[in-house]
Order: structure tokens, then sequence, then C-alpha cells
């Protein structure tokens, strides 16, 4: 089945078998060989098969059969490989959209109370988690519901499958490639602590969306890091 990758991956890279013109002569040529084989097995003068040369036969296809089983695997891992490539690509450029945009949506947030309540921009920015425990009317509901229902579904999806490529590879080059990332014990242990919806009072607050940002964007390195630690084979 072709796999669903998204509408930017064209479907047609996906085939698992294509047809080339030295393929169609080799096929051509092995067929035409074992059936020759065949009937130069036979004995002529007696119109039966010849014990000695039917063994010799036998061998053969034997021999034949294992090479093109080996190639056929070969090929199929070849396969089984571009696609996973390819497929985590795709993965690790959406993971990176997502995290752009949804660090773009929470710096709108921030921008429109601050406006809101008088307050210049500049940068950095001021707090305005501290503004918010005021219980003032808040903006931009629609866009604050968005992000925590899409981290309440991102993140939990993400930290399954870090679990899952732990069992793939090893500590160690995983601590190296967090070390190059600059992605310490502490950042990891508190990204593991995932999505909660019971952890915060008001889960749509600057607060509780600045702390789940923060998981994903280290849990999105950890992903790449165990993606750069497999072993290719």
């Amino acid at each position: 089945a072709t796999p669903n990758l998204g509408p930017n991956v064209n479907p047609e890279e996906f085939r698992a078998v294509t047809t080339s013109v030295a393929g169609a002569v080799v096929t051509a040529s092995t067929a035409f060989a074992l059936v020759w084989l065949i009937h130069w097995s036979r004995d002529e003068r007696t119109n039966s098969f010849h014990k000695g040369r039917i063994s010799f036969v036998i061998a053969t296809f034997i021999l034949v059969g294992t090479v093109l089983y080996a190639y056929a695997r070969r090929q199929w891992l070849l396969y089984l490989r571009q696609q996973a490539v390819k497929a985590a690509s795709t993965v690790v450029t959406n993971l990176q959209a997502f995290n752009s945009s949804s660090s773009a949506g929470l710096l709108l947030i921030q921008e429109v109370e601050l406006v809101a309540r008088g307050y210049r921009l500049s940068q950095p920015l001021p707090p305005i988690t501290r503004l918010e425990e005021k219980g003032q009317q808040r903006r931009c509901a629609r866009l604050r519901k968005v992000l925590r229902t899409t981290f309440s579904e991102c993140i939990p999806a993400i930290e399954d499958s870090c679990l899952r490529l732990r069992h793939l590879i090893t500590e160690d080059d995983l601590e190296k490639y967090l070390d190059i990332y600059e992605i310490g014990p502490q950042d990891v242990q508190e990204a593991t602590v995932g999505f909660h919806a019971d952890e915060f009072e008001d889960n749509e607050s600057l607060k509780a969306l600045r702390m789940w940002q923060y998981r994903f964007t280290i849990l999105r390195k950890v992903f790449l890091c165990s993606l750069l630690s497999l072993e290719a084979r």
C-alpha cells in the first residue's frame, strides 16, 4: 500500500516494483536457459531424463533460485530503506514547521494581550503571564484552544515515538547527539513529563501553553537525535 506521508509527497516515488530493460533481458535469458537445461537433461535415444544431467539441472535450479531470492531481498530492503529515510525526512520537516507555527502563535497572543493592556511592543517583550493572573479578559481564545488541542495530540505521540526508538539505539550514541544540540538531562527529564490536562488550573493560559511548547521543542530534538543515532544497515 502507498504510505500517506502528506500532500506534498508524490506517491509515484514509492512504487516498489519498476520495469527496466536490463531486468527484462535478465528475466528472459534466465527463463530461456532453464528451459534449455530441462531439454538438455532428456536423453533423445530413450526419451527419458538422464540421472546425471537431471541432478545437474536441479542443482542449477537451486543455485538460480538462491541468487534470485538474495537479489530480490536486497532490492526490497533497499526500497524499505529509501522509504524510511523519506518518511523520516517528511516527519522531521513537519515537526519543525509545527514548532515554528506554534512559537509564532504564542508570540502573537502575547503581543495582542500586551497591546490590549496598553503596553508598547519592545524587545524583549514584558512577561504577560503575570498580568494574566489578575483575571482580566483574555484575547485570542480560539487560537489558545487550537494550540492546547494540538499540544495534547502531538506531545504524547512524539513522546511515544521517542520511547520506541530507545529500544533501537544505544544510549552512548544518543547522549553524544544530545550534547551536540545542547540538551541536558534535566531538559529531557522535564520534557518527558508530557501533557497532562490536570497539570494547570487553566490549560489555555500563556504559562501552560509556553510550558507545553518548551516540552514539545525538547521532545522534537530528542526525536531527531534518536533518528540520527539509528545504525544504518
